[in-house]
């Protein structure tokens, strides 16, 4: 016995046929079109197209290993990943977002995503559409900064930049500075672009109006700039610069006004002061004996006053009155050395558009040097072009005499008292200190800061020898040594009792500088030891390096080597009966 069953199939067959038509199709489409597209299925990708492939910098085969937010850059990775996966759970999530993916080379691109649900081969899963939008992210990023670069400048600067409409009634941009000028609150302007102008006096308003309606006629093109005065914050009344440009489309047709305004105030207060004070510079010269010129920029030509013709050694009797000079001829009073710096402190003073000051050395006829102090100021025109350098100068010879002489006698004054200093540390110290190797050790510590010496020493003499020991010197070979009274420096000054000196051992010739010379000493000085009528030690300080020598250094030494020897006898005496002449101090650092 046969037994079948059987089951019609065609609707399911005919729903496969269907599911296989449309995927083709999808296919089809999906690899004809230049999006990127990718299908995915759980956490991974199962099917994308080339333009997928070329925007990822992936090969299919890699891709289907991924997982599908992979490929996103760090900061979209968990934003994709809850996404497709919640898509994929029949949850609402955006259909079109933009975010950052990372390619395979590692360039980082901009991309908006359009993404939905999907079935694919029987099963649920995603798909996303990507178009790249890398260019038009930068072009806005570079739209931005460029922004941001002129809103950080209009917002600095101490003008107003504004843009209107032609009819002035519609107020599109204008800059902070506005209020710190006018005084007026930003969102007013915004609302009524015209509001500024009852701070104008009523026929300076009606030019403003004027020319816009010009511009909005055609009348001109250009206006340029007109002064307006207006109500400042403070109440005051000022003086502002008012400056309009048109913007017009192809067809000519004006668009914007673009609009500049800057408070002139301060410049034109500075104006009225320096004429202001040219009049009162020729009381001044009358009054204190200035002498002043006035130099005509234009023509180089300048004319001199009475006072500064005196200083000069010219009477101005002698003198053609009215009369101008060439700057030329006026440089052959200034020396020769410094009409150079002369004319740079002109031109200085006329392209800052201010002035300066300085002082110059001026040969008067007679032929006499003198020292003259200069003042000299610009004049421009109210439209800003300079037209005059007046100066001013004053004979400071005497003054700069007494400032040198006064100079001198502050530096002799603190020698002076540093060498009293030296004088009195070496007093207070034999009267305090118990220990002569203290007292000695202090005083040459103190002599070689001082007097920036490189070695100090004090010799003592016993019998017909000269005794030396180092003092805070390492590593001398002749730290301690003695040598017999001859012919040498030391002994020159211990048989002649007075003071001897070199101020550069390599020029002169002798004996007596052999040793010296070996160990590169190039000046050296020494003094007596003196205690009553005997000669006990030489005071001894030595330079690398030349050094010149004053009168009172010499003074200074010997007074401080004879309060070393009072010191020495009178604590020998007292602590030691016996030989004291055993020791040497010596703070070194070069062989004698």
């Amino acid at each position: 016995m046969i037994c079948g069953i059987s089951r019609d199939v065609t609707d399911r067959k005919q729903m496969n046929q269907a599911l296989e038509e449309s995927e083709e199709k999808f296919r089809v489409l999906a690899e004809t079109i230049s999006a990127g597209v990718a299908i995915y299925q759980g956490e991974n990708f199962v099917d994308v197209n080339k333009a997928f492939e070329r925007l990822t910098g992936y090969s299919s085969e890699e891709l289907l290993h991924m997982k599908f937010w992979d490929i996103g850059y760090e900061d979209y990775k968990l934003l994709i990943k809850e996404r497709g996966l919640a898509r994929q759970r029949g949850q609402a999530e955006p259909l079109q977002y933009e975010c950052k993916l990372i390619t395979k080379s590692g360039n980082i691109k901009y991309v908006e995503f359009n993404a939905g649900y999907i079935v694919f081969k029987g099963k649920p899963g995603g798909v996303i559409t990507c178009f790249d939008i890398t260019e038009r992210k930068q072009a806005e990023e570079t739209v931005y900064s460029s922004e941001e670069k002129f809103r950080q400048i209009a917002e600095s600067v101490n003008l107003v930049y504004f843009l209107v409409s032609p009819e002035c009634d519609r107020m599109f941009y204008i800059n902070p500075a506005y209020e710190r000028i006018t005084g007026l609150d930003l969102k007013e302007v915004y609302k009524n672009p015209l509001v500024w102008l009852k701070l104008l006096p009523h026929d300076d308003r009606l030019k403003v109006l004027s020319i816009v309606e010009n511009l909005n006629s055609g009348v001109v093109s250009n206006p340029g700039e007109i002064e307006l005065r207006f109500q400042r914050p403070d109440g005051m009344m000022g003086w502002m610069i008012f400056r309009l440009f048109p913007v017009r489309d192809r067809e000519g047709k004006l668009q914007r006004i673009v609009g500049i305004v800057e408070d002139v105030t301060e410049r034109n207060q500075a104006e009225y002061a320096l004429r202001e004070s040219e009049a009162n510079l020729k009381k001044a010269q009358q009054i204190a004996h200035f002498g002043s010129w006035k130099l005509y920029i234009e023509t180089k030509n300048i004319s001199l006053s009475d006072e500064l013709y005196r200083i000069l050694g010219i009477e101005p009797a002698q003198v053609a009155r009215d009369n101008e000079i060439s700057y030329d001829k006026f440089l052959e009073y200034i020396r020769s050395e410094e009409r150079a710096l002369f004319t740079v402190n002109m031109e200085t003073a006329i392209r800052s558009q201010g002035g300066n000051s300085f002082d110059v050395r001026i040969i008067r006829k007679d032929g006499e040097e003198r020292i003259v102090h200069v003042d000299q100021e610009v004049v421009f025109s109210n439209g800003g072009q300079p037209l005059l350098l007046y100066g001013i100068c004053q004979d400071v010879t005497e003054r700069k005499r007494i400032e040198e002489e006064r100079e001198e006698l502050i530096r002799q004054l603190r020698e002076s008292n540093e060498q009293l200093s030296m004088i009195m540390h070496v007093t207070d110290n034999s009267a305090t200190t118990q220990s002569v190797d203290d007292i000695l050790n202090t005083t040459l510590n103190r002599l070689v800061r001082d007097m920036n010496a490189d070695v100090c020493a004090i010799l003592l003499k016993d019998n017909e020898r000269v005794y030396v020991q180092a003092s805070r010197v390492e590593k001398l070979a002749r730290a301690r040594a003695s040598f017999p009274i001859g012919n040498g420096f030391e002994s020159n000054i211990i048989g002649s009792v007075k003071p001897l000196f070199l101020e550069d051992t390599q020029l002169e010739s002798g004996t007596i500088n052999q040793v010296l010379k070996e160990i590169g000493v190039r000046s050296v000085i020494g003094v007596p030891i003196r205690h009553r009528n005997d000669t006990i030690g030489v005071l001894y300080v030595e330079w690398l390096q030349p050094h010149v020598f004053k009168k009172q250094e010499q003074d200074v030494l010997q007074i401080i080597a004879d309060r070393c020897g009072a010191s020495i006898m009178m604590q020998t005496f007292m602590k030691r009966p016996k030989n004291f002449i055993e020791k040497t101090y010596i703070n070194r650092n070069k062989y004698f």
